[in-house]
């Protein structure tokens, strides 16, 4: 984990032994396993890079993340989940469907790309309530408008504000895109914009 204005870099290596039950990957299925680590940072920008090696086989792979932490007292939107695949709850265990994390950024065309993400740190109404409101465009790399859901409010929940949504890639042409995601708290006036780019595959994959 890097500052790139102050060069202040923080190391985190560890070991992790695991068991997998037979026939979890074939060739046309992969298996995601998460991992996690927490790292308290200042506000400011950083680049996270984390390269995970198989000590079976040697092989070694590594992705790169630049990404913001807000200052204090102001509204906070989490890094936006990008995926178009959706976990749905076991048999017997109700809940709404999760994203399954990924780390490409190139999808099949006419896939549902969903994205996910958390806001907190809201300024509250004189009801008590926040009142936190949030939309998205994709646009093309020449910036026209391709999709778009205008803001809505968010729901508050258990563990803050968050929202999960799907937009369906049929009928938008190969090539390179962008996510925006803006998110507003209407008691404070103040709104977030989160980006993401991604590509559509030529071709399905």
């Amino acid at each position: 984990m890097t500052n790139p204005a102050t060069g202040e870099t923080k190391r985190y290596e560890r070991a992790v032994e695991m068991t997998l039950e037979s026939g979890v990957a074939t060739a046309e299925t992969s298996a995601w396993y998460p991992l996690s680590q927490p790292f308290d940072l200042a506000p400011g920008r950083y680049q996270a890079r984390v390269a995970v090696k198989d000590r079976n086989s040697g092989r070694v792979g590594s992705v790169t993340h630049d990404f913001e932490v807000p200052s204090e007292g102001g509204l906070a939107v989490s890094s936006l989940i990008v995926t178009d695949t959706i976990e749905t709850p076991m048999l017997g265990f109700p809940g709404p469907p999760r994203p399954v994390l990924i780390v490409r950024r190139l999808f099949s065309a006419g896939r549902t790309l969903y994205y996910q993400f958390g806001a907190s740190n809201a300024e509250r109404a004189p009801d008590g309530a926040p009142r936190v409101t949030a939309g998205h465009v994709v646009r093309t790399a020449e910036g026209a408008v391709v999709k778009e859901l205008k803001p809505t409010p968010l729901a508050p929940g258990p563990t803050g504000m968050s929202r999960f949504a799907g937009i369906s890639l049929a009928g938008i042409p190969p090539g390179d895109y962008e996510l925006v995601v803006s998110v507003t708290d209407e008691v404070r006036g103040e709104t977030v914009t989160v980006r993401e780019p991604f590509a559509i595959a030529a071709t399905n994959r």
